[in-house]
């Protein structure tokens, strides 16, 4: 019985974790199609903004400081990640509703 329980309360907390994964995928497509995010390997904030997408997040249309440092100073990015909507910039991890929100998605 103890073993059983562990087994499910196992499942219980992987399939929280991986709640990320759900997001609707035209949601995803929408986001993309309406934003860019800057970010930098090796940033906590970054790793974090990923995490929310989950296998996402590679859907999305994303420039790497690090690798495309050209591209971050001619959009004058000063923190990451930093989001381009609607020709505006939002600096700092924001939430999936937001996005929403800022997108009309």
């Amino acid at each position: 019985k103890i073993i059983l329980l562990l087994i499910i309360l196992n499942l219980i907390l992987i399939s929280g974790c991986n709640n990320s994964n759900n997001i609707d995928k035209n949601l995803v497509k929408c986001i993309s199609e309406k934003s860019v995010v800057y970010i930098s390997t090796g940033c906590v904030a970054c790793e974090k903004q990923e995490k929310l997408f989950g296998d996402n997040f590679k859907e999305l249309n994303v420039i790497d400081c690090v690798f495309e440092s050209e591209k971050c100073r001619n959009a004058e990015i000063t923190k990451v990640p930093a989001w381009f909507i609607d020709n505006k910039k939002y600096e700092g991890v924001q939430t999936i509703e937001k996005l929403k929100e800022l997108t009309g998605c």
